[in-house]
């Protein structure tokens, strides 16, 4: 990787160093060659940081409606500016693709030389077909780089689950359940996914329903709006339908 300026650090652990040069606003590689053609009149300096990065998981799933990922950074440098996690896209090996999908940046100083930031991933951001990678940015001097974090993808095989974001009904006005589905995944979802509203005299979870039952309120979810086995959806109840259900 070529830089245009003649000063430039090296940021990470040993072994999993970076090079950073001013003129490039990000930089993470595993290793690199020189920054420029050697100028014996302005030879590059290169400075090595060994600051240390933790994290409470490398795995994304796409069930999860929110991946919630914590970087802690320590050791760091005393001029550290910032700490700005990324998450990328990377190719097999994991490296990481040039623009990143998400940053979060925490500023300093940082007068103990830790700094945590934390991310919330969608899980229905992530492609299971794809690679992704973080890169745990530090910026010192105007620098800016960071240690590289492969990332496993987990694709969604838990069993089906429903979310409802209230279990009451109004009798006294129309009732909007709102509807999230995790799992929905297999032989099946390529038809929708149909959610009912039911009295518990016609059925019950846990029963196949049978032809010909009438569920009090309804409403399908086309395939197309199924991703990563993930869905959202409102289901309308009338108040005057509410009122006469059993929901025991």
């Amino acid at each position: 990787m070529m830089a245009n300026s003649s000063r430039a650090r090296r940021y990470g652990s040993a072994g999993a160093s970076v090079l950073l040069a001013a003129s490039l606003s990000l930089v993470a590689l595993p290793s690199v060659a020189a920054a420029n053609t050697p100028n014996p009149d302005n030879p590059p300096v290169i400075t090595v940081y060994n600051y240390k990065v933790e994290t409470n998981t490398r795995q994304l799933k796409t069930a999860l409606r929110l991946n919630k990922i914590t970087f802690k950074a320590s050791k760091l440098p005393a001029k550290t500016t910032a700490f700005a996690p990324a998450l990328h896209e990377a190719n097999h090996r994991g490296f990481p693709f040039l623009n990143p999908i998400q940053t979060v940046r925490v500023e300093g100083p940082f007068k103990d030389g830790t700094a945590t930031a934390t991310h919330y991933v969608p899980g229905s951001l992530i492609d299971p077909a794809k690679n992704y990678s973080f890169v745990a940015n530090i910026i010192v001097d105007g620098y800016g780089g960071g240690q590289v974090l492969r990332m496993n993808v987990v694709k969604d095989s838990a069993a089906p689950v429903l979310h409802v974001d209230s279990p009451r009904l109004n009798t006294k006005g129309e009732t909007v359940l709102k509807v999230r589905g995790t799992g929905y995944t297999g032989e099946a979802t390529p038809h929708g996914v149909r959610v009912v509203v039911s009295d518990t005299n016609v059925w019950v979870p846990g029963r196949f329903p049978q032809q010909g039952m009438r569920f009090v309120a309804e409403v399908t979810v086309p395939a197309s709006q199924i991703h990563n086995g993930v869905f959202e959806t409102e289901v309308k109840v009338p108040a005057d339908v509410a009122a006469t259900l059993n929901t025991s």
